[in-house]
């Protein structure tokens, strides 16, 4: 009869210690939120971890695939950045806001693949010299 006793004291024990809702998934908007929290801290990774994982359940959200390619521009990883935008620009095709990120990163990034180009020494003449 003791180790019952102790045995359902430890049970109460552990079911006390876990948090309410640890086990429940969160929903794609609070997850949505959550990034949209970390994104604000400049906690890029954390936001686009959540996002990721919001996409899993609405993969056709244009908000959410916007937020991402930001996320990825903000990290540095331009070509899934770029994915994304087109992504959200395909599911939503007149979304102003998408439409003016996607521009402002081709804008932005062209400039700097440009400036780059312009400053790569120039390939020898081949005269033999």
């Amino acid at each position: 009869m003791r180790a019952i006793s102790l045995l359902l004291i430890f049970f109460i024990t552990i079911v006390s210690m876990t948090p309410i809702g640890a086990g429940e998934a969160l929903s794609a908007k609070e997850m949505m939120e959550f990034g949209l929290e970390a994104a604000k801290r400049g906690l890029w990774r954390e936001a686009a971890f959540r996002w990721e994982r919001s996409l899993k359940q609405a993969p056709d959200n244009p908000r959410l695939r916007n937020n991402l390619a930001v996320a990825y521009e903000s990290l540095g990883d331009l070509e899934r950045a770029e994915a994304e935008y087109r992504e959200a620009l395909r599911l939503d095709p007149e979304n102003k806001k998408v439409r003016a990120n996607y521009d402002s990163f081709k804008e932005i990034h062209r400039a700097r693949h440009d400036k780059a180009q312009r400053d790569q020494p120039a390939p020898p003449s081949g005269d033999g010299g």
